[in-house]
């Protein structure tokens, strides 16, 4: 099967500029051959959504955007991706849906919430019920879902540093999963993704499936989103590893060749983030651009150098910092 990966960087709130974002990727992986277009977690409202999630005009509006996302596919595409769905309380599904043109084909909820470091997703969202269905028939392939932190709890890989009792990973594959999707919109941590390579390749190798892992890249609110999205083989092999920092549409087949993914340097991995975070936070939030007082130190030419690189040098005014003197 031909798969495509739409590693893309989505605004907190934008819903219609959001969900043409998706539309415009999948119209191009359908050119592509695609059979399938996988999406990040939460990427029609943006994550993460927070607040903007007790604003029933909000949700209201993310369901109508989904259902224009559904209208706007090409025909002979499917679509996962991230979205807001209802669930049975006062709180909502942090969902991976499939979609394709008119049709809802699955709704999955992501299983493990997490409430650790930057994360307070309990705060919004139901968590999957037990033993809910996680896996989807698409053209012969049993494809199951996941959602991010969904992949991060195998027994294996961490023992007794386990959150979670539930390994949703495992739930697909004994609901007879071929292929595990995984949504992610996973924040920037130096060394990260290492880690998440580790991931991957331990859940296609011990559970002898395709792994694909679709991620976000941009900046929202304070939080930087690397990218680098991986698909592997069953055997642990990656056959598709997207650029970090960058958005990018990729398309493999998953018996493709294998590829090397490409780590960077603990240095250019901080500037690349750093640098993103300046140019999606200015972007977002409409700021023209950047005044920098250089007061002649290192840190000050750093910040400069890093807001020429975001913004380019026409956007960046320089002012002197001079002391007065003391007589």
């Amino acid at each position: 099967m031909k798969i495509a990966i739409g590693q893309i960087n989505p605004t907190v709130g934008a819903l219609r500029d959001n969900a043409r974002l998706v539309a415009d990727l999948a119209s191009n992986a359908a050119r592509l051959g695609a059979r399938l277009a996988v999406f990040p977690e939460l990427c029609l409202t943006g994550y993460p959504p927070r607040d903007l999630l007790g604003v029933a005009s909000f949700v209201s509006e993310s369901h109508d955007a989904l259902h224009w996302l559904m209208a706007n596919l090409p025909p002979g595409l499917a679509v996962a991706l991230g979205s807001v769905r209802p669930s049975h309380s006062t709180l909502l599904f942090n969902s991976a849906v499939v979609i394709e043109r008119g049709k809802l084909l699955a709704d999955v909820p992501k299983a493990l919430l997490p409430t650790y470091d930057v994360f307070d997703e309990r705060r919004y969202f139901e968590p999957a019920p037990p033993h809910c269905p996680r896996v989807i028939d698409l053209d012969g392939t049993r494809i199951g879902l996941t959602v991010c932190e969904d992949l991060w709890n195998d027994r294996l890989l961490w023992g007794e540093a386990r959150r979670y009792d539930r390994d949703p990973v495992a739930d697909t594959v004994e609901q007879g999963a071929d292929l595990i999707l995984n949504l992610s919109a996973s924040p920037f941590a130096s060394g990260k993704q290492a880690r998440r390579e580790q991931l991957v390749r331990h859940a296609a190798s011990r559970w002898r499936r395709h792994v694909v892992y679709a991620a976000a890249v941009g900046a929202n609110d304070g939080l930087i989103f690397d990218g680098g999205s991986l698909a592997a083989r069953p055997d642990g092999a990656f056959v598709e590893a997207a650029p970090l920092f960058e958005s990018a549409l990729r398309v493999f087949d998953t018996e493709g060749p294998a590829v090397s993914s490409r780590l960077l340097d603990p240095m250019e991995e901080l500037a690349d983030a750093l640098t993103l975070g300046i140019a999606d936070y200015t972007r977002k939030t409409g700021i023209p651009g950047a005044i920098i007082g250089l007061s002649g130190g290192i840190d000050s030419a750093l910040v400069a150098a890093l807001a020429v690189l975001a913004l380019g040098p026409d956007r960046v005014l320089g002012v002197a910092q001079i002391g007065r003197a003391h007589v």
